[in-house]
C-alpha cells in the first residue's frame, strides 16, 4: 500500500490532526520495512516533531528510556533513524560559523585571484555528507566566494544545468584550484564520487592532488588499517563481477565497448583503492566540528597557494 502511494507522488511529510507523520506511526508500530521505505522516500524529513514537539527519534527514545516491552527492536529502530537523521552532524550545524577578519580576508584574496573550487560528496543518507556541503556552500556565499563548481548550482557552467552531461561536469575537479570532498562510507562505494575522485589520482605515481581536501563525516570510521581496504576492494570486485555478467548478455557493438570502459575503471579503483584510502585519510586536516568552528580557515588558508604546490594535474 505505501509502495503505491510512495509511487504516485505521496507526501510523506504529510501530518495527522495529532501532527504525527507516517514516519512518526511506522516507528510506533515498529515496521522496520515501512521506516526504511519512508527513509529512502523523497522529500522525506526525519525532523518533523509531533503536537508534543517529539520527532520520529525522540519518540523512539522515549520508548527506550521508558523500559518498553520492545526494547530491542526500539533500539535498533533509534540507530537506524540516527543514521539517517544525522543527528551529529545535525547538532554541529546548531552553532554558527565565525565570519572574522582573518577568514574575510582569504576570501578577498580568493576573490582576487580568481580560484575555482569543486565539490565532491555523495547523496547518500545514511551518514550524508549534503548537510555539511550546505553548509559549506552558506559560508562561501556569505564570504562573497562565487568561482565555486557544485552539481545543484544553477548558475550556467558552474553546475548540472540543462544539458550538461554528468561526467563533463565531475571533470571540473581536474582543473579546480581545490576539491573539497566530502567523505563518508557512500562515497567510496559511489560511482560517481569514484570518477571525480579519479580527477584528482595520479595512478602513475599512486597520490592524490595536492589541491585536494577531505572533511570527514564525524561518524565516519576510515582508520582501521587493512580492514578498511579490504571491505571496500571486496565491494568493487562485487561491482566487477556485476559488469562482467551482463557483458555476456550484450551483443551491440557500443554496449559492450561502454562495460569494457566500466571495467577498466572499476579495475583502476580496486587496484589502488589501499593507496587512495591511505591518501584521503591522511590528508584529513582536522575533524568536522573543529573545521567548522574556526570557519573552515585551515581549507581557505590553503586553498590559494594549492595551484602553486601541485603538479601534473592541470
Amino acid at each position: 500500500m505505501l509502495e503505491r502511494l510512495l509511487l504516485k507522488g505521496a507526501n510523506v511529510n504529510t501530518q495527522n490532526r495529532e501532527k504525527e507523520t507516517p514516519l512518526h506511526v511506522a516507528v510506533l508500530a515498529q515496521d522496520m520495512e515501512c521506516i526504511v521505505r519512508l527513509m529512502n522516500a523523497k522529500n522525506f524529513d526525519p525532523t518533523l516533531a509531533n503536537a508534543q514537539g517529539d520527532t520520529a527519534i525522540a519518540v523512539v527514545a522515549n520508548q527506550i528510556r521508558s523500559t518498553y516491552e520492545n526494547v530491542e527492536k526500539a533500539r535498533e529502530i533509534h540507530d537506524r533513524l540516527a543514521l539517517y537523521s544525522n543527528v551529529t552532524v545535525r547538532n554541529i550545524l546548531k552553532e554558527d560559523v565565525p565570519l572574522t577578519s582573518s577568514l574575510q580576508d582569504l576570501a578577498q584574496m580568493i576573490t582576487r585571484q580568481d580560484k575555482k573550487i569543486f565539490f565532491s560528496y555523495c547523496w547518500h543518507r545514511e551518514h550524508g555528507t549534503k548537510p555539511m556541503a550546505d553548509d559549506f556552500e552558506n559560508l562561501l556565499k556569505k564570504l562573497g566566494i562565487t568561482n565555486y563548481y557544485r552539481d545543484i548550482r544553477e548558475e550556467e557552467g558552474h553546475g548540472m544545468t540543462l544539458g550538461t552531461h554528468i561526467e563533463t561536469f565531475m571533470q571540473n575537479a581536474r582543473s579546480a584550484d581545490a576539491v573539497v570532498i566530502f567523505l563518508n562510507e557512500a562515497y567510496l562505494r559511489s560511482r560517481n564520487c569514484m570518477y571525480e575522485f579519479l580527477q584528482v589520482w595520479d595512478s602513475a605515481n599512486r597520490k592524490v592532488s595536492g589541491k585536494t581536501f577531505v572533511v570527514r563525516h564525524p561518524e565516519f570510521n576510515i582508520f582501521s588499517g587493512p580492514t578498511t581496504h579490504t571491505h571496500y576492494t571486496n565491494y568493487w570486485q562485487t561491482v566487477k563481477a556485476k559488469i562482467n555478467e551482463d557483458a555476456r548478455n550484450i551483443r551491440e557493438a557500443a554496449h559492450l565497448e561502454w562495460h569494457a570502459k566500466e571495467a577498466r575503471f572499476v579495475d583502476e579503483i580496486m587496484r589502488d583503492m589501499s593507496y587512495m584510502i591511505q591518501h584521503l585519510a591522511s590528508y584529513i586536516r582536522a575533524d568536522y566540528k573543529s573545521l567548522r568552528s574556526k570557519g573552515f580557515e585551515d581549507i581557505l588558508n590553503a586553498y590559494p597557494k594549492s595551484t602553486c604546490e601541485v603538479t601534473g594535474f592541470a
